[in-house]
């Protein structure tokens, strides 16, 4: 009897599959075997960019650090900006024209202890002005720029020795030739350089204290309370203070004269009632102006006059004092009685420092009324107008007033003594005629 026809089928599907599926297997094989020996593509990732700059400077690099000498610095090299952007040693280091005759002379440059004796340890603003042309146009405005001129003139009116020009004067006013008198030297970024501490590294002392002025001023000791709440991790974002760029480096410029004494854009609002508020014509407008709009930037149009007239009115009181021995000295020197004669210009703009190193004289040219009317007028009177304008008040009447009045007791009794003195000898020479 014959399977019926639903199993015939099914038998018949299933060597149909049984069949297809051989056939595909050698079609598969066959295939493999075609394309067996065709080389296969690599995919290449493609490698980072070489750092030019890094692969220049390694024999610098290797070798200060053979030699241990600031092999550190290169450490701090290749994890800035400098170095990312292919500024290399040889950029910076290499003796080119822009390190002129007046920068070798100031820094007394011997030959350099590097086996290439094309390099240069120090790098003249003109070189960090290549790239940074805006910074370095400002820094030529400024101050800074001319501060070992200033010594070079001065020692054209007073010798002083080599020993005390290097010791006592190369530390802050080479500033003119280095970049890195503030910034530090292979770090880039600007916020250490927003520290009081980098002003305060040659802005301190006898007669130019303004580090500790502001330090201890309230504008200062809100300063101090933010550094020691990011020390400490703790909350500090209520707190805000101005620090010394803010006022005297405005927005960054590196014109020192771009803050208070300088243009900072903006329209003084305090154009009415002026002489009613003590100010005049003779006053200066813009030194007004401009301190007027930087501090209504934190506080009140009104606070920021009474501040600034405080402090005029004050200054007008101390500048009573040093006037009074201006005439007295100028008496002194019209009667002959200085020996030797008046040497230093009254109205020098010379810094007290210039011709003394705490109460020891650089020079022994200026007789003890000059010495005594430097210290009132260029030391203490000085620093008075940088404590008033500081808004610190209380350095400028508790240490500046007094030792103003004890200079001015002292110059008169040595006007006392010199015309005494005269007098007798007046008298003995009639005796002996």
């Amino acid at each position: 009897m014959s399977a019926p026809t639903p199993v015939k089928t099914f038998i018949y599907l299933q060597t149909s599959l049984i069949v297809i599926s051989c056939l595909l297997f050698i079609a598969g094989c066959a295939t493999q075997n075609e394309y067996s020996n065709v080389p296969t593509v690599e995919v290449v990732i493609p490698k980072e960019e070489k750092n030019v700059a890094v692969e220049e400077s390694l024999h610098c690099i290797s070798c200060h650090k053979k030699s241990n000498v600031a092999h550190h610095l290169t450490a701090e090299w290749k994890t800035n900006k400098h170095a990312v952007m292919n500024v290399g040693c040889k950029d910076c280091h290499t003796v080119s024209p822009e390190f002129d005759e007046t920068e070798k002379e100031a820094f007394q440059e011997k030959e350099t202890r590097c086996s290439d004796k094309g390099v240069q340890r120090t790098v003249s603003p003109r070189i960090c002005g290549r790239c940074h042309m805006k910074q370095y146009n400002e820094f030529m405005q400024s101050s800074h720029s001319s501060s070992w001129d200033s010594v070079v003139d001065f020692q054209k009116n007073v010798s002083f020795s080599s020993d005390n020009l290097l010791t006592s004067c190369k530390s802050c006013h080479t500033i003119q030739f280095k970049c890195n008198s503030c910034h530090t030297q292979h770090i880039t970024g600007s916020s250490h350089i927003k520290s009081p501490a980098v002003c305060g590294v040659c802005h301190t002392g006898s007669d130019h204290p303004q580090y500790e002025i502001y330090m201890n001023s309230k504008h200062g000791m809100v300063s101090a309370a933010i550094q020691s709440a990011k020390e400490g991790n703790f909350e500090s974002a209520s707190l805000s203070s101005p620090v010394c760029v803010t006022c005297h480096m405005h927005d960054g410029a590196h014109d020192t004269h771009s803050g208070l004494s300088g243009k900072i854009g903006d329209k003084s609002p305090y154009s009415e009632k002026e002489e009613e508020m003590g100010y005049n014509k003779d006053d200066s407008g813009k030194e007004k102006n401009d301190m007027l709009v930087l501090c209504n930037k934190c506080h009140s149009p009104a606070f920021s006059k009474d501040a600034l007239m405080s402090a005029k009115n004050a200054q007008k009181v101390f500048n009573t004092v040093v006037k009074e021995a201006e005439e007295l000295v100028l008496a002194l020197d019209r009667e002959k009685l200085l020996l030797p004669g008046l040497t230093i210009p009254l109205d020098s703009s010379y810094p007290e420092h210039a011709y003394f190193t705490g109460e020891y004289p650089l020079h022994s040219t200026v007789s003890k009324a000059e010495g005594i009317f430097i210290r009132l007028a260029k030391r203490h009177a000085a620093i008075a107008g940088k404590a008033l304008h500081h808004m610190n008040a209380n350095y400028a009447y508790f240490h500046c007033w007094p030792e103003m009045l004890n200079d001015l007791r002292a110059l008169k009794n040595e006007a006392n003594n010199l015309r005494q003195e005269a007098e007798i000898n007046r008298k003995m020479k009639i005796k002996l005629r």
